[in-house]
């Protein structure tokens, strides 16, 4: 749902602009005439941050459902400043409004999905998020290539209406609803979720032996906050280690320019000398988007955590070496004429392998490795570390361009990308099929 909000301008009006600058020549000229889009896409990054401490808080005082419910709001509200506002900061104020739902997901949608998962499907369940998130993105972008400027806002204000229409009618995660001590509801809503409606005795026990588990480790968790305050909580070694991997993790995805990448699609496309028009070129990259988290959502639960990490950090290190290298002998006047398919296919498999494990794996292994008395507070840290990277990286890139040279930001990329394949290999534990009370006591 948010993510048709966060496309509306990153779909349509990137294809304006790009458009209105066809006649600009070179990459850096391109990423300069774009300042409008880059104030927008911050926009977006201070209200996901916003978005992030909000209703974290929201979840912890009013629970999982009733915060994604009151998500949908900001949501409406943007579509009603695109549909009536006439003036810049009217976009501004709507941007920052649909960051907010943004990141309000990021952060209420992992929890949700880590307490009503089973560890069997948990980390399949946690990349389909990401899965729904993108084709969110490929939605927006097709719809700016076939709809009015004009008419995309009565489409999708009807999105989060549907939404609020729908999820009214799931209960609460089993594990809040025990944590406010009720029993019969969190017996009814572990049920639901497991889809286990059976009143046969067998099931029954199956059912109260979950439970029992669930609250044993509840108890054990309050027992823990009567002797010691939260903050005191936040610096023991195992708080402190899980938010450091998680926030490496955060740092890894956005810093290797996953998400600059993508908002500058068209530019790289035509930039590499593809004749496609930029609605083309970001459905494309839509589509390689859709098919890779896809195909993450298979393998999560088949290889784990560590490999997709490993592999996916790998191959975007090499595209990206490879973008690097056609840049830098293109710049020294080198010629690579016989070489111009490069960029394109690099582009391509970057798009493709940073989907496939870079991207969705935080939002998957965060919720599962922070402990559960800290899970609220630790993973609000590590989601507001991904809107200030992505508010830093879309800062950051322009100017690092023109100072630095196209080919400079690749490598760096690339080093990032390194640095994600050592961390994957000699840090991030294997959390696939554990179950999150014995990743706790672990």
């Amino acid at each position: 749902m948010e993510q048709v909000g966060n496309v509306r301008y990153k779909g349509r009006l990137m294809s304006h602009i790009e458009i209105d600058n066809l006649y600009v020549k070179g990459f850096i000229q391109a990423i300069d005439s774009r300042k409008p889009l880059i104030e927008i896409g911050s926009c977006f990054s201070i209200g996901a941050i916003l978005g992030n401490c909000f209703f974290a808080l929201m979840a912890f005082y009013v629970g999982r459902k009733n915060t994604m419910l009151c998500l949908a709001f900001p949501n409406v509200a943007f579509w009603l400043f695109v549909i009536f506002g006439r003036r810049v900061y009217h976009l501004y104020i709507g941007r920052v409004l649909a960051g907010m739902t943004g990141g309000g997901m990021y952060v209420c949608m992992p929890l949700f999905v880590a307490e009503i998962a089973h560890h069997s499907i948990r980390g399949a369940l946690g990349t389909l998020m990401m899965v729904i998130c993108c084709t969110g993105i490929l939605l927006g972008y097709t719809a700016g290539a076939f709809i009015s400027y004009e008419n995309i806002p009565y489409v999708f204000i009807v999105l989060p209406i549907l939404f609020l229409g729908t999820f009214v009618f799931f209960p609460e995660t089993p594990q809040y609803l025990l944590i406010k001590n009720d029993s019969a509801s969190a017996e009814k809503s572990l049920r639901f979720y497991a889809n286990n409606r059976s009143t046969s005795k067998q099931n029954a026990v199956l059912i109260q032996t979950e439970l029992e588990n669930i609250q044993k480790f509840i108890t054990k968790e309050r027992e823990e906050k009567l002797n010691r305050n939260v903050f005191e909580i936040l610096l023991t070694g195992a708080a402190i280690k899980a938010i450091a991997i998680g926030l490496c993790l955060t740092a890894v995805s956005l810093f290797s320019g996953s998400f600059v990448m993508v908002s500058y699609a068209a530019t790289v496309f035509r930039d590499s000398g593809s004749d496609l028009d930029p609605n083309t070129c970001v459905i494309i990259v839509g589509v390689i988007q859709v098919l890779g988290v896809y195909i993450s959502s298979i393998l999560v639960d088949r290889v784990g955590r560590k490999i997709l990490l490993i592999v996916s950090s790998c191959g975007a290190s090499l595209s990206l070496a490879a973008l690097g290298t056609f840049s830098y002998l293109s710049t020294h006047n080198i010629n690579v004429d016989k070489f111009d398919w490069i960029p394109l296919l690099s582009f391509s498999i970057y798009i493709f392998i940073t989907s496939v494990g870079i991207i969705p794996l935080p939002f998957i292994v965060l919720a599962e490795i922070i402990p559960q008395k800290i899970r609220d507070i630790g993973t609000t840290i590590c989601m507001t570390s991904i809107s200030v990277f992505a508010f830093i990286t879309m800062k950051l890139f322009p100017p690092l361009v023109n100072c630095l040279g196209l080919y400079s930001v690749m490598y760096i990329f690339c080093g990032v990308c390194v640095f994600g394949v050592i961390f994957g290999v000699f840090i991030l534990q294997e959390t696939n099929g554990k179950n999150l009370n014995k990743i706790d006591e672990n």
